[in-house]
Protein backbone atom coordinates (compact mmCIF):
# COMPACT_ATOMS: atom_id res chain seq x y z
CA UNK A 1 0.00 0.00 0.00
CA UNK A 2 1.36 3.41 -0.96
CA UNK A 3 1.00 5.89 1.86
CA UNK A 4 -1.36 8.79 1.23
CA UNK A 5 -3.26 7.12 -1.60
CA UNK A 6 -5.34 4.55 0.28
CA UNK A 7 -8.69 5.81 -0.93
CA UNK A 8 -7.30 6.58 -4.37
CA UNK A 9 -6.30 2.99 -5.01
CA UNK A 10 -9.79 2.08 -6.11
CA UNK A 11 -11.84 5.21 -6.34
CA UNK A 12 -11.42 8.40 -8.27
CA UNK A 13 -14.94 9.09 -9.52
CA UNK A 14 -15.41 5.37 -10.04
CA UNK A 15 -12.01 4.36 -11.43
CA UNK A 16 -11.42 0.77 -10.34
CA UNK A 17 -7.81 -0.13 -11.08
CA UNK A 18 -7.73 -3.12 -8.77
CA UNK A 19 -10.48 -4.80 -10.81
CA UNK A 20 -8.27 -4.31 -13.88
CA UNK A 21 -5.22 -5.51 -11.90
CA UNK A 22 -3.58 -2.10 -12.26
CA UNK A 23 -0.27 -1.70 -10.43
CA UNK A 24 0.40 1.58 -8.60
CA UNK A 25 3.99 2.73 -9.08
CA UNK A 26 5.55 5.82 -7.42
CA UNK A 27 6.63 8.00 -10.33
CA UNK A 28 8.69 11.13 -10.88
CA UNK A 29 8.39 12.69 -14.32
CA UNK A 30 9.44 16.10 -13.04
CA UNK A 31 5.94 17.54 -13.00
CA UNK A 32 3.17 18.11 -10.49
CA UNK A 33 0.10 20.21 -11.41
CA UNK A 34 0.40 23.60 -9.72
CA UNK A 35 -3.00 23.39 -8.06
CA UNK A 36 -2.04 20.13 -6.36
CA UNK A 37 1.29 21.44 -5.08
CA UNK A 38 -0.50 23.98 -2.93
CA UNK A 39 -3.00 21.65 -1.28
CA UNK A 40 -2.61 20.38 2.27
CA UNK A 41 -3.23 16.79 1.21
CA UNK A 42 -0.65 16.94 -1.60
CA UNK A 43 -0.01 13.51 -3.08
CA UNK A 44 3.20 12.44 -4.80
CA UNK A 45 2.83 11.25 -8.39
CA UNK A 46 1.61 7.74 -9.08
CA UNK A 47 1.52 5.83 -12.35
CA UNK A 48 -0.96 3.01 -12.93
CA UNK A 49 0.89 0.33 -14.87
CA UNK A 50 -1.30 -2.22 -16.64
CA UNK A 51 0.42 -5.64 -16.35
CA UNK A 52 -1.34 -6.89 -19.48
CA UNK A 53 -0.59 -4.01 -21.84
CA UNK A 54 2.32 -1.99 -20.39
CA UNK A 55 5.16 -4.52 -20.30
CA UNK A 56 8.65 -3.38 -21.26
CA UNK A 57 8.89 -5.88 -24.12
CA UNK A 58 5.63 -4.62 -25.62
CA UNK A 59 6.98 -1.92 -27.91
CA UNK A 60 5.21 -2.51 -31.20
CA UNK A 61 4.62 0.36 -33.62
CA UNK A 62 2.73 -0.38 -36.85
CA UNK A 63 2.30 1.83 -39.91
CA UNK A 64 -0.66 1.21 -42.23
CA UNK A 65 -0.93 3.15 -45.50
CA UNK A 66 -4.22 3.63 -47.36
CA UNK A 67 -5.80 2.79 -44.03
CA UNK A 68 -9.25 4.43 -44.20
CA UNK A 69 -11.78 5.28 -46.91
CA UNK A 70 -10.61 8.55 -48.50
CA UNK A 71 -14.01 10.22 -48.25
CA UNK A 72 -13.85 9.82 -44.46
CA UNK A 73 -10.28 11.15 -44.30
CA UNK A 74 -11.23 14.16 -46.43
CA UNK A 75 -14.33 14.86 -44.34
CA UNK A 76 -12.22 14.86 -41.19
CA UNK A 77 -9.70 17.22 -42.78
CA UNK A 78 -12.39 19.70 -43.82
CA UNK A 79 -14.09 19.57 -40.43
CA UNK A 80 -10.84 20.03 -38.50
CA UNK A 81 -9.50 23.02 -40.46
CA UNK A 82 -12.88 24.75 -40.10
CA UNK A 83 -12.71 24.64 -36.30
CA UNK A 84 -11.20 27.51 -34.35
CA UNK A 85 -9.83 25.06 -31.76
CA UNK A 86 -8.88 21.36 -31.72
CA UNK A 87 -11.82 18.98 -31.26
CA UNK A 88 -12.17 15.95 -29.02
CA UNK A 89 -14.69 13.16 -28.51
CA UNK A 90 -15.05 9.76 -26.87
CA UNK A 91 -16.41 6.68 -28.65
CA UNK A 92 -17.36 3.66 -26.57
CA UNK A 93 -16.64 0.17 -27.82
CA UNK A 94 -20.36 -0.65 -27.76
CA UNK A 95 -20.90 2.22 -30.23
CA UNK A 96 -18.24 0.70 -32.49
CA UNK A 97 -19.85 -2.71 -32.21
CA UNK A 98 -23.19 -1.19 -33.17
CA UNK A 99 -21.53 0.45 -36.19
CA UNK A 100 -20.04 -2.88 -37.22
CA UNK A 101 -23.37 -4.66 -36.76
CA UNK A 102 -25.03 -2.20 -39.14
CA UNK A 103 -22.33 -1.82 -41.78
CA UNK A 104 -19.70 -4.53 -41.22
CA UNK A 105 -16.27 -4.35 -39.61
CA UNK A 106 -14.65 -3.02 -42.79
CA UNK A 107 -17.22 -0.27 -43.37
CA UNK A 108 -14.68 2.57 -43.11
CA UNK A 109 -11.82 0.85 -44.92
CA UNK A 110 -10.65 1.86 -48.43
CA UNK A 111 -12.60 -0.80 -50.36
CA UNK A 112 -15.93 0.00 -48.72
CA UNK A 113 -18.71 1.72 -50.65
CA UNK A 114 -20.94 2.30 -47.62
CA UNK A 115 -19.51 5.72 -46.74
CA UNK A 116 -18.93 7.23 -50.16
CA UNK A 117 -21.03 10.26 -49.17
CA UNK A 118 -19.62 10.72 -45.66
CA UNK A 119 -18.62 14.31 -46.33
CA UNK A 120 -22.13 15.32 -47.35
CA UNK A 121 -24.39 13.25 -45.12
CA UNK A 122 -22.71 12.27 -41.86
CA UNK A 123 -22.99 14.24 -38.66
CA UNK A 124 -19.79 14.93 -36.77
CA UNK A 125 -20.76 12.29 -34.20
CA UNK A 126 -21.17 9.67 -36.95
CA UNK A 127 -17.83 10.72 -38.40
CA UNK A 128 -16.12 10.28 -35.02
CA UNK A 129 -17.64 6.80 -34.59
CA UNK A 130 -16.60 5.74 -38.11
CA UNK A 131 -12.98 6.83 -37.75
CA UNK A 132 -12.74 5.28 -34.27
CA UNK A 133 -14.19 2.05 -35.67
CA UNK A 134 -11.63 2.07 -38.50
CA UNK A 135 -8.79 2.58 -36.02
CA UNK A 136 -10.05 -0.14 -33.68
CA UNK A 137 -10.38 -2.54 -36.61
CA UNK A 138 -6.68 -1.96 -37.35
CA UNK A 139 -5.82 -2.51 -33.68
CA UNK A 140 -7.51 -5.91 -33.82
CA UNK A 141 -5.65 -6.71 -37.03
CA UNK A 142 -2.16 -5.96 -35.72
CA UNK A 143 -2.63 -7.23 -32.17
CA UNK A 144 -4.17 -10.61 -32.97
CA UNK A 145 -3.20 -12.24 -29.66
CA UNK A 146 -5.38 -9.76 -27.77
CA UNK A 147 -8.25 -9.67 -30.26
CA UNK A 148 -10.74 -11.80 -28.32
CA UNK A 149 -10.54 -9.71 -25.16
CA UNK A 150 -10.75 -6.41 -27.00
CA UNK A 151 -13.48 -7.20 -29.51
CA UNK A 152 -15.72 -8.71 -26.83
CA UNK A 153 -15.53 -5.47 -24.81
CA UNK A 154 -13.87 -7.29 -21.90
CA UNK A 155 -10.86 -4.98 -21.66
CA UNK A 156 -11.48 -1.90 -23.80
CA UNK A 157 -14.15 0.58 -22.71
CA UNK A 158 -13.73 3.21 -25.39
CA UNK A 159 -11.49 5.42 -27.49
CA UNK A 160 -10.63 9.07 -26.93
CA UNK A 161 -10.45 10.70 -30.38
CA UNK A 162 -9.22 14.20 -31.19
CA UNK A 163 -8.26 16.29 -34.21
CA UNK A 164 -5.52 18.91 -34.54
CA UNK A 165 -4.69 21.30 -37.39
CA UNK A 166 -1.13 22.69 -37.44
CA UNK A 167 0.69 25.35 -39.44
CA UNK A 168 4.36 25.97 -40.26
CA UNK A 169 6.61 26.02 -37.20
CA UNK A 170 4.28 23.84 -35.14
CA UNK A 171 5.60 20.81 -33.29
CA UNK A 172 4.38 18.39 -30.65
CA UNK A 173 6.77 18.16 -27.72
CA UNK A 174 7.93 14.88 -26.21
CA UNK A 175 5.18 13.39 -24.06
CA UNK A 176 3.35 10.31 -22.84
CA UNK A 177 -0.36 9.96 -23.53
CA UNK A 178 -2.52 9.55 -20.42
CA UNK A 179 -5.89 10.55 -18.97
CA UNK A 180 -5.17 14.29 -18.75
CA UNK A 181 -7.99 15.40 -16.47
CA UNK A 182 -7.17 12.67 -13.97
CA UNK A 183 -3.60 13.98 -13.79
CA UNK A 184 -4.83 17.52 -13.19
CA UNK A 185 -7.17 16.47 -10.41
CA UNK A 186 -5.30 13.69 -8.62
CA UNK A 187 -1.70 13.56 -9.94
CA UNK A 188 -2.24 10.00 -11.16
CA UNK A 189 -0.87 8.94 -14.56
CA UNK A 190 -2.95 6.33 -16.41
CA UNK A 191 -1.63 5.64 -19.94
CA UNK A 192 -3.96 4.15 -22.55
CA UNK A 193 -3.54 0.52 -23.61
CA UNK A 194 -3.20 1.54 -27.27
CA UNK A 195 -2.54 4.81 -29.05
CA UNK A 196 -2.24 6.00 -32.62
CA UNK A 197 -2.77 8.68 -35.24
CA UNK A 198 -4.34 9.13 -38.67
CA UNK A 199 -2.73 11.63 -41.06
CA UNK A 200 -5.39 13.47 -43.05
CA UNK A 201 -3.71 16.15 -45.21
CA UNK A 202 -2.98 15.65 -48.93
CA UNK A 203 0.51 17.11 -48.75
CA UNK A 204 3.16 16.05 -51.21
CA UNK A 205 6.08 18.24 -50.18
CA UNK A 206 5.81 19.05 -46.49
CA UNK A 207 9.17 19.39 -44.76
CA UNK A 208 9.37 18.19 -41.16
CA UNK A 209 6.34 17.14 -39.14
CA UNK A 210 7.58 13.56 -38.69
CA UNK A 211 6.09 11.35 -36.00
CA UNK A 212 8.76 9.91 -33.68
CA UNK A 213 8.10 7.27 -31.04
CA UNK A 214 10.54 5.73 -28.56
CA UNK A 215 10.26 1.97 -28.12
CA UNK A 216 11.77 1.89 -24.61
CA UNK A 217 8.37 2.96 -23.31
CA UNK A 218 7.94 3.92 -19.67
CA UNK A 219 11.62 3.36 -18.97
CA UNK A 220 12.47 6.17 -21.37
CA UNK A 221 9.70 8.43 -20.08
CA UNK A 222 10.90 7.99 -16.50
CA UNK A 223 14.35 9.16 -17.58
CA UNK A 224 13.28 12.10 -19.76
CA UNK A 225 10.12 13.15 -17.96
CA UNK A 226 7.18 15.43 -18.63
CA UNK A 227 7.79 17.24 -21.95
CA UNK A 228 11.42 16.09 -21.70
CA UNK A 229 12.15 18.47 -18.80
CA UNK A 230 14.32 15.92 -16.93
CA UNK A 231 16.62 15.59 -19.95
CA UNK A 232 17.70 19.21 -20.14
CA UNK A 233 16.78 19.43 -23.83
CA UNK A 234 14.64 22.43 -24.70
CA UNK A 235 13.18 21.18 -27.99
CA UNK A 236 12.14 17.99 -29.77
CA UNK A 237 14.99 18.49 -32.23
CA UNK A 238 17.62 18.58 -29.47
CA UNK A 239 16.15 15.50 -27.83
CA UNK A 240 16.22 13.57 -31.11
CA UNK A 241 19.83 14.52 -31.82
CA UNK A 242 21.20 13.04 -28.61
CA UNK A 243 23.09 9.75 -28.73
CA UNK A 244 20.06 7.58 -27.97
CA UNK A 245 18.60 8.44 -31.35
CA UNK A 246 21.63 6.93 -33.03
CA UNK A 247 21.10 3.68 -31.11
CA UNK A 248 17.91 2.96 -33.03
CA UNK A 249 15.34 3.15 -30.21
CA UNK A 250 13.54 6.02 -31.92
CA UNK A 251 11.17 5.08 -34.72
CA UNK A 252 10.67 7.96 -37.17
CA UNK A 253 7.62 7.91 -39.45
CA UNK A 254 7.25 10.62 -42.14
CA UNK A 255 3.88 12.27 -42.69
CA UNK A 256 1.76 10.80 -45.49
CA UNK A 257 -1.88 11.20 -46.45
CA UNK A 258 -4.15 8.42 -45.11
CA UNK A 259 -1.35 6.85 -43.08
CA UNK A 260 -2.39 5.32 -39.77
CA UNK A 261 -0.01 4.58 -36.91
CA UNK A 262 -1.03 1.97 -34.34
CA UNK A 263 1.14 1.52 -31.25
CA UNK A 264 1.22 0.52 -27.62
CA UNK A 265 -0.18 3.20 -25.36
CA UNK A 266 2.82 3.50 -23.03
CA UNK A 267 5.34 4.58 -25.68
CA UNK A 268 6.41 8.26 -25.45
CA UNK A 269 6.44 10.20 -28.69
CA UNK A 270 6.73 13.61 -30.34
CA UNK A 271 6.35 15.37 -33.68
CA UNK A 272 9.20 17.30 -35.27
CA UNK A 273 8.76 20.96 -36.27
CA UNK A 274 6.97 21.62 -39.56
CA UNK A 275 9.56 23.42 -41.67
CA UNK A 276 7.28 24.21 -44.62
CA UNK A 277 3.77 23.60 -45.92
CA UNK A 278 2.15 24.27 -49.30
CA UNK A 279 0.30 27.62 -49.32
CA UNK A 280 -3.17 27.44 -47.84
CA UNK A 281 -2.76 23.98 -46.33
CA UNK A 282 -2.55 22.72 -42.78
CA UNK A 283 -1.26 19.47 -41.38
CA UNK A 284 -4.18 17.59 -39.82
CA UNK A 285 -3.83 14.56 -37.59
CA UNK A 286 -6.39 12.55 -35.66
CA UNK A 287 -5.22 11.00 -32.39
CA UNK A 288 -6.52 7.87 -30.68
CA UNK A 289 -6.21 6.54 -27.12
CA UNK A 290 -7.88 3.27 -26.07
CA UNK A 291 -8.80 3.13 -22.38
CA UNK A 292 -9.98 0.22 -20.26
CA UNK A 293 -13.01 0.14 -17.99
CA UNK A 294 -10.95 1.40 -15.04
CA UNK A 295 -10.57 4.94 -16.35
CA UNK A 296 -12.60 5.02 -19.58
CA UNK A 297 -15.84 6.32 -17.98
CA UNK A 298 -13.84 9.11 -16.33
CA UNK A 299 -12.22 10.14 -19.65
CA UNK A 300 -15.62 9.99 -21.37
CA UNK A 301 -16.92 12.86 -19.21
CA UNK A 302 -14.34 15.31 -20.57
CA UNK A 303 -12.29 13.89 -23.48
CA UNK A 304 -9.09 15.79 -24.23
CA UNK A 305 -9.62 18.80 -26.53
CA UNK A 306 -13.42 18.63 -26.14
CA UNK A 307 -15.37 21.70 -25.01
CA UNK A 308 -15.94 20.06 -21.62
CA UNK A 309 -12.19 19.49 -21.28
CA UNK A 310 -11.39 23.08 -22.23
CA UNK A 311 -13.83 24.38 -19.61
CA UNK A 312 -12.13 22.29 -16.95
CA UNK A 313 -8.68 23.45 -18.09
CA UNK A 314 -9.86 27.08 -17.92
CA UNK A 315 -11.09 26.55 -14.37
CA UNK A 316 -7.83 24.86 -13.52
CA UNK A 317 -5.88 27.80 -14.92
CA UNK A 318 -7.75 30.26 -12.75
CA UNK A 319 -7.10 28.17 -9.67
CA UNK A 320 -3.41 27.85 -10.55
CA UNK A 321 -2.95 31.59 -11.11
CA UNK A 322 -4.80 32.37 -7.90
CA UNK A 323 -2.64 29.97 -5.91
CA UNK A 324 0.65 31.04 -7.52
CA UNK A 325 0.01 34.79 -7.39
CA UNK A 326 -1.57 37.33 -5.05
CA UNK A 327 -5.01 36.53 -3.70
CA UNK A 328 -8.02 37.76 -5.66
CA UNK A 329 -9.85 40.67 -4.09
CA UNK A 330 -13.62 40.90 -3.89
CA UNK A 331 -13.48 44.06 -6.02
CA UNK A 332 -11.50 42.34 -8.79
CA UNK A 333 -14.04 39.52 -8.93
CA UNK A 334 -17.01 41.92 -8.96
CA UNK A 335 -15.47 43.92 -11.81
CA UNK A 336 -14.96 40.83 -13.94
CA UNK A 337 -18.26 38.93 -14.50
CA UNK A 338 -16.56 36.24 -16.60
CA UNK A 339 -14.07 35.56 -13.82
CA UNK A 340 -16.86 35.47 -11.23
CA UNK A 341 -18.78 32.95 -13.32
CA UNK A 342 -15.72 30.74 -13.71
CA UNK A 343 -14.99 30.86 -9.99
CA UNK A 344 -18.56 29.78 -9.23
CA UNK A 345 -18.18 26.92 -11.71
CA UNK A 346 -14.86 25.96 -10.13
CA UNK A 347 -16.44 25.86 -6.67
CA UNK A 348 -19.33 23.73 -7.94
CA UNK A 349 -16.86 21.45 -9.69
CA UNK A 350 -14.86 21.08 -6.46
CA UNK A 351 -17.97 20.32 -4.40
CA UNK A 352 -19.18 17.77 -6.96
CA UNK A 353 -15.81 16.00 -6.96
CA UNK A 354 -15.67 15.92 -3.17
CA UNK A 355 -19.18 14.43 -3.01
CA UNK A 356 -18.35 11.80 -5.64
CA UNK A 357 -15.20 10.89 -3.76
CA UNK A 358 -17.09 10.48 -0.47
CA UNK A 359 -19.82 8.46 -2.19
CA UNK A 360 -17.18 6.12 -3.58
CA UNK A 361 -15.62 5.79 -0.12
CA UNK A 362 -19.04 4.90 1.32
CA UNK A 363 -19.50 2.30 -1.44
CA UNK A 364 -16.17 0.73 -0.53
CA UNK A 365 -16.96 0.62 3.18
CA UNK A 366 -20.33 -1.05 2.59
CA UNK A 367 -18.78 -3.48 0.08
CA UNK A 368 -16.20 -4.45 2.68
CA UNK A 369 -18.84 -4.99 5.40
CA UNK A 370 -21.06 -7.10 3.13
CA UNK A 371 -18.12 -9.13 1.87
CA UNK A 372 -16.83 -9.90 5.38
CA UNK A 373 -20.08 -10.17 7.35
CA UNK A 374 -22.64 -11.18 4.74
CA UNK A 375 -26.13 -9.63 4.42
CA UNK A 376 -26.73 -6.64 6.70
CA UNK A 377 -29.76 -4.74 7.87
CA UNK A 378 -30.05 -1.26 6.34
CA UNK A 379 -30.70 0.23 9.77
CA UNK A 380 -27.50 -1.28 11.17
CA UNK A 381 -25.50 0.13 8.26
CA UNK A 382 -27.03 3.56 8.80
CA UNK A 383 -26.19 3.46 12.50
CA UNK A 384 -22.61 2.41 11.87
CA UNK A 385 -21.80 4.69 8.93
CA UNK A 386 -23.73 7.94 9.50
CA UNK A 387 -21.73 10.93 10.71
CA UNK A 388 -22.90 12.96 13.69
CA UNK A 389 -20.87 16.12 13.04
CA UNK A 390 -23.12 17.57 10.34
CA UNK A 391 -20.83 16.52 7.50
CA UNK A 392 -21.80 14.11 4.72
CA UNK A 393 -23.14 11.45 5.14
CA UNK A 394 -25.75 11.84 7.86
CA UNK A 395 -28.31 9.09 8.55
CA UNK A 396 -30.65 10.19 5.75
CA UNK A 397 -27.72 10.42 3.32
CA UNK A 398 -26.67 6.83 4.04
CA UNK A 399 -30.27 5.61 3.75
CA UNK A 400 -30.86 7.31 0.38
CA UNK A 401 -27.43 6.24 -0.90
CA UNK A 402 -28.08 2.56 -0.11
CA UNK A 403 -31.51 2.76 -1.76
CA UNK A 404 -30.06 4.34 -4.91
CA UNK A 405 -27.23 1.83 -5.19
CA UNK A 406 -29.70 -1.05 -4.80
CA UNK A 407 -31.75 0.37 -7.68
CA UNK A 408 -28.55 0.57 -9.74
CA UNK A 409 -27.72 -3.06 -8.94
CA UNK A 410 -24.59 -2.60 -6.83
CA UNK A 411 -26.31 -4.25 -3.84
CA UNK A 412 -29.32 -6.53 -3.65
CA UNK A 413 -32.22 -6.26 -1.17
CA UNK A 414 -33.09 -9.63 0.39
CA UNK A 415 -36.12 -8.66 2.46
CA UNK A 416 -38.48 -5.89 1.48
CA UNK A 417 -42.13 -5.14 2.23
CA UNK A 418 -44.00 -6.07 -0.94
CA UNK A 419 -46.08 -2.90 -0.72
CA UNK A 420 -42.92 -0.78 -0.83
CA UNK A 421 -40.86 -2.02 -3.77
CA UNK A 422 -37.32 -0.67 -3.94
CA UNK A 423 -37.97 0.77 -7.38
CA UNK A 424 -40.54 3.30 -6.14
CA UNK A 425 -40.31 4.03 -2.42
CA UNK A 426 -37.42 4.38 -0.04
CA UNK A 427 -36.55 0.93 1.24
CA UNK A 428 -37.24 0.29 4.91
CA UNK A 429 -34.51 0.21 7.53
CA UNK A 430 -35.35 -3.41 8.37
CA UNK A 431 -34.51 -4.59 4.86
CA UNK A 432 -31.48 -6.82 4.42
CA UNK A 433 -29.02 -6.17 1.60
CA UNK A 434 -26.11 -8.14 0.17
CA UNK A 435 -23.59 -7.77 -2.63
CA UNK A 436 -25.18 -8.28 -6.02
CA UNK A 437 -23.81 -11.17 -8.06
CA UNK A 438 -22.08 -8.79 -10.49
CA UNK A 439 -20.50 -6.70 -7.75
CA UNK A 440 -19.45 -9.82 -5.86
CA UNK A 441 -17.59 -11.06 -8.93
CA UNK A 442 -15.87 -7.70 -9.39
CA UNK A 443 -14.74 -7.66 -5.76
CA UNK A 444 -13.29 -11.17 -6.07
CA UNK A 445 -11.14 -10.29 -9.10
Amino acid sequence: MIQGHTSLRRNVEGCDWEAAKGQFVPWDDGHVPVNLRHTEDYQSTLLVRDPTYHQQHQSEVHTIDESVHESLVDAIYEYTVQQSTPWGAYVRIDQIQEEWNRHGTSCALPASSSISNTKETSSKEEMFVKVAAAYFHRVLQVFQDEKDHLASNVDAHGIAVWGLAAKEGSQVTYHLDYAEQLRYQCNVIVPPIYAGTLQCSKIANMEGGCYCVHTAGLQHYEKYGFKGKKSGYVSSTELLLNEEYLEGRWVTIPYRYNRMIVQRGHLPHLSTPIASLPPGQQRVIVGFNVFRHDVGPFVERAPEHSSAFRRRVALQGILERNMAGPALSLESVRSNPALAKLLVQAKRFQIKNELLFRQNELDERIDLILRKEGPKCVGDLIEGLARQDGDWPNADDVHVHIHRRCKEGRWMPLRQNESEPVQHKLMTTVALISLSETNNENVKR
